[in-house]
């Protein structure tokens, strides 16, 4: 089906337009629902295209992907792949240190 009557498939986006048939209502008063893949389900009176644009910003810009490694595609398409996973590196031998710093006490408490 089309997205003027029924569902489109964009990706994994369902749009479905729902519209009244009563004559010249038709087309003023339409209603969009957008399902991701995730059941994401928005109602609203926008435009179909500000719909998609918005969600594809989202997924692009915003969104962590398991299969880039949870970076979005914006930060690996613009090479901030690898500071990132420093990053992240960093943060967790901080907790590392953290916890073994806790522990070494936890153990002089109990010897002393």
């Amino acid at each position: 089906m089309n997205g003027l009557g029924g569902g489109a498939l964009f990706g994994a986006i369902r749009l479905t337009v729902l519209s009244q048939d009563n004559g010249g209502a038709d087309g003023a008063l339409r209603q969009v629902v957008v399902e991701g893949h995730l059941g994401f389900f928005q109602k609203s009176e926008q435009p179909v295209t500000v719909l998609v644009h918005s969600f594809v910003t989202h997924y692009n810009t915003v969104r962590l992907h398991s299969a880039l490694g949870y970076v979005t595609p914006k930060d690996k398409l613009e090479g901030r792949e690898a500071a990132i996973f420093a990053e992240r590196d960093r943060k967790l031998e901080v907790a590392r240190e953290r916890r073994r710093a806790v522990r070494q006490q936890a153990r002089e408490k109990a010897v002393a």
